[in-house]
């Protein structure tokens, strides 16, 4: 027996495999347990759940008394969900809306939740008081001028909730229908109340990154019964959409954006009163408008500022003061109301505006620059025909604009408010000619009301302007013109294919701002004006100049360096001595441009103040240099080395629609010594008109008559003659075009024969 081995004892030896199945079958009887227990307690749980909640929990009472609370002692209507109870969440609410509104009527919703938890102090106790509430996943849409806020607080005097929390929430803040503020980041906000006070938090993350939104801030809000509530309230926020912020950023900047990121800090304090808000706020790559030049779109501005308000509303009095800073822009402003009258004063500075132009000027077809500096100061004075008082200065220096075909620069340019007198002095040159301008300006600003109860402020004048061009060359206005014809044929066309309703031009904005108080006349020299080509690089005009107003023109811009150039080539052939006057006054403009010791005169006329304005415009000049094309006939140009022209127009209308629909023309043309363009090389020409092409190479001259009425054109005495001392040809005749082409019914001699000659102008063939 004593021998026997130790092995032996034991009836099979102990395998590793043996004691993993013996610690798998522990686990297994281990993990049921808990299984087991968890399933015995959350059985345990829900029957203890729902016995606490079928005997201590009344829905019927809470719905009435969250149904009570909200439209008696906070006047909006509400929808209350499904109520639930869970032993850790107290009272569930689920789906809770409330109204802007007494009703639903306008659907206009100021609280929306997934989800309202009311904790109470103990499910148990004999009288369980509400601890805290949490509402989780709402969304606010809020109207400041609401006075929800302040009867909120003043329930909360009244009842002993220590603690609301609001989780995953978004806010939407309204001034009216105005966007104040959206806030679609998700941010949990803590109230708690201690003793008479009420402590917030928000944030919308535990941590920061770079480039990653941040929105954190906490306050402390002192409530009395005796007095008005005292708040001190801290906020920053980094890398939020500055669209969300709309009303904030014109608070903080006067700035209202469409994109870029904005951060900032503020601080708001409310004591005896009196708010003050302290704020520094910088808009990264912003784009948007400034309220000060609404219809100027800024692209990618980045820009700071510091801002200081404070509002008093005891004494009413209110006070600001903001300061802009940038790479090219310094603004700063003061303002202060008293008894609904303000004051202020700014001043500004723009170092370099072609690189504010060129970098945030969005769309702008304009090439502008120099710098400028100025300051102004003014007052409201509280009477209605001159509610402002002005005083102030500005500078432009080394200034320079080049807008489609314009080519405008100065060395100085300033300007000065004494006063209300608005004196400014401008020396520089357009398209290389001199021009000095100066002004005496009364101004009189009006307080106006507009139907809607808002105000607004036309402009009163009373002044003249004076000033000395050294000289006009029309090829330089050509594209301007061309441009404006190319605005105006537009704006009909639009008229004509969307059937806009024609407007009444006394509530046009430029008349009810602009004219309606205007008093202005001016004088302006002007040494010569230079009707020939001067551009010997300049393409010949392909089509019809009839009156330069309409006149449409591929001719090449003149480059600068050729301005000096000008007196040489013109000095003989351009119209000296030129007067422009004219003046704006009582609804009434009027104007005329003469060469003096001549009859060459342009002249207009207009009475605007009412709803259809009258229209008169007039030009008479006689055997005047002219060396380019006029007119085509057939598709050939016609050129003529001078030229003598009656044309005057008579129309009404408040937009170019209706001036051109009610237009009657009435024109006198002569074409002195002109021939047509038929091309070098004769070999190939081929007359588009019916006659011998021989005759068309001669000179002649061409006289006629031309009246329009609506759309239907007559021409009467038309005279054609070859400059021979015995013309080869001489034509007489007529035509109209009350078909889509001009009809020509011509009669006279070709040499010895007597001729008729009749034919249809379509464009560029003749029938």
């Amino acid at each position: 027996m004593l021998s026997q081995k130790f092995q032996d004892w034991f009836k099979r030896p102990i395998l590793v495999s043996t004691k993993l199945n013996f610690l798998n079958k522990k686990l297994a009887i281990y993990l049921g347990a808990v299984a087991v227990l968890c399933i015995s307690l959350w059985i345990g749980y829900r029957i203890l759940a729902y016995k606490a909640f079928e005997s201590r929990i009344q829905v019927g009472q809470i719905r009435t008394f969250l149904t009570h609370i909200i439209n008696t002692d906070l006047d909006k209507a509400v929808d209350v969900g499904i109520i639930e109870f869970s032993l850790f969440e107290g009272i569930l609410v689920e789906d809770l809306v409330i109204s802007q509104e007494e009703d639903f009527t306008f659907n206009r919703k100021l609280l929306q939740s997934r989800k309202i938890a009311l904790q109470l102090s103990s499910i148990f106790s004999k009288e369980p008081y509400l601890k805290k509430i949490k509402i989780i996943d709402a969304k606010f849409q809020i109207d400041i001028n609401d006075d929800f806020f302040q009867k909120l607080i003043d329930y909360l005097l009244l009842v002993n909730i220590q603690e609301v929390e609001f989780q995953g929430t978004t806010i939407e803040l309204y001034e009216g229908e105005r966007l104040i503020l959206k806030l679609d980041e998700p941010t949990n906000w803590v109230f708690q109340k201690k003793n008479n006070t009420i402590e917030l938090y928000f944030k919308n993350r535990t941590y920061f990154l770079p480039f990653i939104t941040k929105i954190e801030g906490s306050g402390v809000i002192e409530l009395s019964e005796s007095k008005d509530y005292q708040l001190n309230f801290n906020a920053l926020w980094r890398n939020i959409e500055s669209n969300q912020l709309p009303g904030i950023s014109l608070w903080l900047g006067d700035f209202d954006p469409d994109a870029g990121k904005m951060h900032g800090e503020m601080q708001i304090q409310l004591k005896d009163a009196i708010w003050n808000l302290n704020a520094s706020s910088e808009w990264v790559n912003a784009s948007g408008r400034f309220r000060i030049w609404e219809d100027l779109q800024i692209d990618n501005f980045t820009f700071k500022t510091k801002s200081i308000i404070q509002i008093n509303n005891t004494s009413k009095i209110k006070s600001m003061q903001r300061n802009l800073l940038s790479e090219e822009v310094e603004w700063n402003t003061k303002l202060e109301t008293k008894l609904d009258l303000t004051e202020g004063n700014t001043n500004w500075t723009i170092y370099d505006l072609e690189s504010f132009s060129n970098n945030h000027m969005k769309g702008n077809q304009m090439n502008i620059g120099g710098s400028i500096n100025g300051n102004l100061t003014w007052k409201e004075t509280g009477i209605r025909n001159n509610w402002f008082h002005f005083n102030g200065e500005m500078n432009w220096n080394n200034g320079f604009l080049k807008e489609g075909s314009i080519d405008l620069n100065w060395n100085s340019w300033k300007t000065t408010i004494k006063e209300n007198i608005l004196n400014s002095g401008f020396d520089g040159e357009i398209f290389g000619s001199k021009l000095k301008l100066e002004s005496a300006i009364k101004l009189q600003i009006w307080k106006s009301i507009r139907p809607d109860k808002t105000n607004y402020y036309p402009l009163g004048t009373n002044g003249e302007i004076s000033g000395n061009l050294e000289r006009i060359v029309l090829e330089h206005w050509y594209p301007i013109f061309n441009q404006y014809k190319t605005k105006i044929e537009k704006e009909i066309r639009e008229r004509q294919e969307k059937i806009i309703p024609e407007e009444y031009f006394t509530q046009f904005k430029i008349y009810k701002y602009l004219l309606e108080e205007m008093n202005i006349s001016w004088d302006l020299k002007i040494n010569e004006i230079v009707t020939i080509p001067v551009n010997t690089n300049s393409k010949e005009p392909d089509n019809s100049i009839l009156d330069f107003i309409l006149r449409k023109s591929p001719i090449d811009k003149t480059p600068l360096e050729k301005y000096n150039d000008l007196e040489k080539k013109t000095s003989k052939e351009s119209l000296k001595n030129w007067l422009f006057t004219g003046s704006i006054k009582s609804g009434r403009g009027i104007g005329k441009l003469v060469q003096l010791s001549t009859s060459n005169r342009l002249e207009f006329n207009t009475q605007f103040a009412n709803k259809t304005p009258y229209l008169e415009f007039s030009i008479n000049v006689e055997d005047i240099p002219w060396r380019q094309t006029s007119i085509q006939i057939c598709g050939l140009p016609l050129h003529s080395d001078r030229l003598s022209l009656y044309y005057s127009i008579k129309t009404r209308g408040s937009d170019y629609y209706g001036l051109s629909k009610q237009a009657n023309h009435s024109s006198v043309w002569g074409f002195h010594k002109a021939k047509f363009l038929i091309g070098s090389n004769d070999g190939t020409f081929e007359s588009k008109l019916p006659i011998d092409r021989k005759y068309l190479t001669m000179n002649f001259d061409l006289d006629l008559e031309m009246d329009r009425y609506f759309e239907t054109s007559y021409y009467r005495n038309i005279h054609w003659v070859e400059l021979s001392p015995e013309p080869v040809y001489e034509w007489k005749g007529s035509g109209n075009s009350r078909s889509l082409y001009p009809s020509y019914n011509l009669y006279g001699k070709l040499e010895s024969e007597t001729k008729t000659l009749n034919f249809s102008d379509e464009g560029m063939q003749c029938r």
